[in-house]
C-alpha cells in the first residue's frame, strides 16, 4: 500500500525567493518523486473580460485564484490520480488553451502567495513555510521579472506595486506567516553575510525553522 503523499506549502510575498526554497526542499527529498504546483497556474479563467478589464483585476487578492480547483487537484494528487494542471498566460492574463499532464507523485509542493489563506488547502498540508525577505530586495525582483518575463513597463510594475501588492501583502500575506511550523529568512544582517555590503542573498533558517531540515529528512525517510 502506497503510503500518503507529503504536501508541503512554500508561501511569502512576492519576489521573495519561494522558488529558490522550494529546489532547496528538493534536495532534502533526494531520490522521491516531487512535484510542484505553482498557485499562479490557477487564477480564474478571464476569457468573459476585455483584456483592459483584466488590467484592472487584483492579482494579488484571494478572488483572483481558482482555489476549488486548486484543492481538488491536490485531493487528486493526494489519491495517486493525475491532474490536467492549467497553464497561465501572462502576457494576456489570462488562462491558457493549453494543459500540463500531471502523474502523481510522492511529495507536493504548493507554492504562492496566498497558499495559505484558504483553510481548506491549509488543513491539506503536512508542512508550511514562510519565505521571509525584506521589502526592497522583493520589488527589486519584482521589477526585474516583470519587465523581462512578463513584458511590463517600469511604471506600470512600480504602480502595481504601491496601489496594489503592497497593501494586500500586508492585509493577507504577513499575516500567514504567523500560522507556518516554519520560516525561512532571507533578510541581509551583519551576522549572516560575509561582508555588509556583500551582493548576496542571506539565506538563512529563522528561530521557528531550526528543524525545518530534520522535518524534511523525516519525511522522506518515511516515503522511501
Amino acid at each position: 500500500m502506497k503510503r500518503k503523499p507529503v504536501v508541503v506549502g512554500v508561501t511569502g510575498g512576492s519576489g521573495s525567493g519561494k522558488t529558490s526554497v522550494c529546489k532547496k526542499i528538493y534536495e532534502h527529498f533526494g531520490e522521491c518523486s516531487i512535484l510542484m504546483l505553482e498557485q499562479d497556474f490557477y487564477y480564474k479563467d478571464q476569457s468573459d473580460l476585455s483584456f483592459d478589464e483584466r488590467l484592472q483585476t487584483n492579482y494579488d487578492h484571494p478572488l483572483a485564484f481558482d482555489t476549488d480547483l486548486l484543492i481538488e487537484h491536490v485531493q487528486q494528487l493526494l489519491r495517486y490520480e493525475a491532474i490536467e494542471k492549467p497553464v497561465y498566460d501572462y502576457t494576456v492574463h489570462n488562462r491558457s488553451d493549453e494543459v500540463i499532464h500531471q502523474e502523481p507523485r510522492e511529495v507536493i509542493i504548493l507554492e504562492g502567495i496566498l497558499i495559505l489563506e484558504d483553510p481548506r488547502l491549509r488543513d491539506l498540508m503536512d508542512i508550511k513555510v514562510y519565505v521571509d525577505t525584506d521589502d526592497d530586495i522583493r520589488i527589486i525582483r519584482r521589477l526585474m521579472r516583470d519587465i523581462k518575463d512578463r513584458g511590463r513597463s517600469l511604471d506600470s510594475v512600480i504602480d502595481q506595486y504601491l496601489n496594489v501588492v503592497k497593501p494586500m501583502h500586508n492585509e493577507f500575506i504577513e499575516p500567514t506567516k504567523k500560522i507556518c511550523g516554519y520560516y525561512y529568512s532571507r533578510r541581509r544582517t551583519k551576522s549572516c553575510c560575509d561582508r555588509p555590503d556583500d551582493n548576496k542573498d542571506c539565506c538563512c533558517f529563522g528561530r521557528k525553522s531550526s528543524s525545518l531540515e530534520r522535518c524534511l529528512l523525516e519525511k522522506a525517510e518515511r516515503l522511501r
